[in-house]
């Protein structure tokens, strides 16, 4: 590069008709300053890290890496109409391709004599935890120059329109940590055999039926495609925290006539639920969850399948579309649990004289239960066991080896063994064995 600016020199040329003349100066765009994002390759069929040159309001001359598209990230300071365009003695084309989170194929916008605008919401700018900002994916490609000067130019002020609803976290929901031993299996979205069932006593989805392993949802993780030292490739989309950090995961709704009534925001539901999680970062599948999870992928056309906007990649043929929005959940490797054998019993009291079952619990292991009525459980000789209830209070043994704990209502809670055998046998009263 010649000097700090760049300038059209072949349109700066004095004579005797003209005698004086304006000259734009443009900074180059700095090569190093760059953020990571994916893109789909078609030649390799999966998504390949790219670093994408930042961009900023005003111009710059940007490098063109010929004949490929090459991508740049505008991040906005501030609500409005901005105008995508460039400058070049030949033939450039220009397009809008999304966020860094979920690169696009093609550009959805109308692209007009090499330009196109986009309108920022002013709520979409310094949101999230960390005072990120809605990021603007843009992509360039030529096939006979090397750059060109990009211009992003504000043209007016965004639109004023109804503010959004902060939704907050739902009351019921508790502290969750109960399953910290216990291992999981990602949620199948191109499994027809596989759907989630509402258990209206517990409040949350179950695999295939009401008396099924619990679906959790990944709050502060997701499905890992491939993760290296330098970076980590999702298989569909980051952590919901992550995407809370950079975007407005929100839901628009509409009356009969296509006006906007309600705008809800999620943001803050996220983070309250990521508080609620445990160390694994799930928590049980709930209404709430539910329907939330839902509203942004409609919102934002992550689930369908025939658009360009979903979150499937080439794999969207043959993801199931009523569980399409199951993708960032898990369920409770019930394999993992014990081989479901209901061998001898050891010493157990209750309160009550009820149905007895025996659970087997392989030390190291826990294994997730289900009261169905009010009780006392009192278990002797439980050295190494601990019950962790619901609203995640622990129970162990007392000195003479009992322990003691109070069943309220129809909750979940997790009993784990950590002692000097492989395995030992509790029965209990007044519960559900969901190993």
């Amino acid at each position: 590069m010649e000097g700090e600016f760049y300038y059209n020199k072949n349109a700066c040329v004095l004579d005797e008709e003209t005698t004086e003349m304006t000259v734009t100066l443009y900074n180059y765009a700095d090569s190093e300053d760059t953020e990571k994002i994916w893109i789909y390759d078609e030649s390799v069929l999966d998504h390949i890290p790219y670093d994408a040159v930042n961009v900023y309001e005003g111009g710059s001359y940007v490098t063109i890496d010929r004949p490929e598209m090459t991508y740049f990230i505008f991040t906005p300071t501030r609500g409005g109409f901005y105008k995508f365009s460039y400058e070049s003695s030949k033939s450039v084309t220009i397009g809008y391709f999304g966020s860094p989170h979920n690169v696009l194929t093609s550009c959805p916008v109308e692209v007009v004599d090499g330009a196109f605008e986009l309108e920022v919401k002013n709520e979409s700018v310094s949101i999230g935890n960390e005072g990120g900002t809605t990021q603007i994916v843009l992509g360039i490609r030529s096939y006979t120059v090397k750059g060109c000067v990009l211009k992003i130019e504000r043209t007016k002020d965004a639109t004023v329109d109804l503010p959004f609803t902060d939704v907050q976290v739902d009351k019921n929901a508790t502290k969750q940590d109960n399953y910290v031993n216990s291992e999981f299996i990602d949620f199948d979205v191109t499994d027809n055999s596989l759907k989630a069932v509402y258990n209206e006593q517990d409040g949350y989805y179950h695999l295939n039926s009401v008396d099924g392993p619990i679906i959790y949802v990944r709050i502060s993780t997701a499905l890992i495609k491939e993760a290296t030292e330098e970076e980590t490739i999702y298989a569909f989309l980051p952590p919901f925290i992550t995407m809370c950090d950079t975007d407005r995961l929100c839901k628009y709704f509409f009356d009969e006539d296509g006006n906007v009534i309600l705008k809800e925001s999620y943001n803050d539901l996220f983070y309250s639920y990521a508080e609620l999680c445990g160390t694994k970062g799930l928590y049980p599948l709930n209404e709430q969850l539910a329907t939330v999870i839902k509203n942004i992928g409609e919102h934002k056309g992550w689930y369908d399948l025939d658009g360009q906007l979903h979150i499937f990649g080439e794999n969207a043929s043959n993801v199931v579309s009523e569980n399409a929005w199951l993708f960032a959940c898990v369920y409770e490797n019930q394999q993992a649990l014990g081989n479901g054998e209901k061998p001898a019993p050891v010493s157990v009291d209750t309160a009550d004289s009820a149905k007895t079952q025996a659970v087997l619990l392989n030390n190291g292991v826990a294994v997730t239960l289900r009261t169905i009525a009010d009780g006392t459980l009192t278990i002797t000789n439980a050295q190494g066991i601990k019950i962790v209830a619901n609203n995640g209070q622990e129970y162990v043994a007392d000195g003479n080896g009992k322990l003691v704990v109070i069943l309220t209502g129809i909750q979940n809670f997790t009993i784990l063994y950590e002692g000097e055998n492989d395995q030992v046998v509790v029965h209990f009263t007044l519960v559900e064995y969901f190993g």
